[in-house]
């Protein structure tokens, strides 16, 4: 399949997923199907003056910026989950997860919305009649017993499994969140897969694996496995405390 480019512009490997923002009396995506090696560019209507957050679910968060009418949308059939009315419009920039499958009658999926500027998310369950928004608090204690604010959305490996969300807060533990009654943080103590000194060093962003609905160890080089859950000159002692609730 050949890309048109424009002149000078080096054309980029394929495959590409785009997402064309088109003009405000266009509207149309671009979409590219790994499949079948094709792009599609048509006008969604359903998604017309609406603003977008890809999930890794192979879902798609909605935003009517004028309206707060908020939904999900899968590309893959067009089916759509509506939600409820947002209170308030969604972070500039922000990441958006899925904590389970959303047409599951067995899962108490909820929808997660991380803000990438500030420590603060929004978060909706599936079939619940409102948006809520926290502001939280992570932090890890150095050394020098000197604290270090964390950001949330912006640590690595990010993933939803069996109705929470994970990430990587330091050497040797993942940061937790639940939705049960109460958005809850909390922590959990995990144990690295130790690879041979031989192997290739690893880059500081490695991921964690997902596979069939469990969350799988982290690889980790031997040198680079330390005593009393060191991280980047971090020790492993975690203070997490919960934000007030906005309403």
């Amino acid at each position: 399949m050949e890309a048109a480019s424009s002149s000078g512009a080096l054309p980029l490997p394929l495959p590409l997923l785009v997402h064309d923002l088109g003009t405000r009396s266009d509207d149309s995506q671009t979409q590219f199907s790994i499949c079948n090696q094709a792009l599609s560019t048509a006008a969604i209507e359903l998604l017309r003056d609406f603003r977008c957050f890809e999930t890794p679910q192979g879902w798609v968060l909605t935003l009517n910026p004028a309206s707060l009418q908020t939904f999900l949308w899968r590309p893959q059939d067009s089916k759509k989950i509506d939600l409820p009315t947002a209170k308030q419009n969604f972070p500039r920039s922000g990441k958006c997860l899925l904590s389970g499958n959303p047409i599951s009658s067995s899962s108490d999926c909820a929808v997660l919305v991380l803000d990438l500027d500030t420590p603060a998310m929004l978060v909706c369950k599936i079939g619940g009649s409102e948006w809520d928004s926290f502001s939280y608090e992570l932090s890890m204690v150095s050394k020098n017993n000197k604290t270090l604010e964390v950001h949330m959305a912006k640590l690595q490996g990010i993933d939803a499994v069996a109705g929470k969300v994970y990430y990587t807060f330091s050497g040797d533990a993942l940061g937790v969140i639940e939705f049960s009654l109460e958005v809850k943080l909390s922590t959990m103590d995990v144990d690295m897969v130790e690879l041979p000194a031989s192997m290739p060093n690893f880059s500081t962003v490695m991921r964690r694996a997902v596979s069939c609905g469990r969350l799988l160890p982290r690889p980790q080089p031997a040198q680079d496995r330390g005593g009393g859950g060191v991280q980047d000159g971090f020790l492993g002692a975690i203070r997490v405390v919960q934000g007030g609730r906005d309403r």
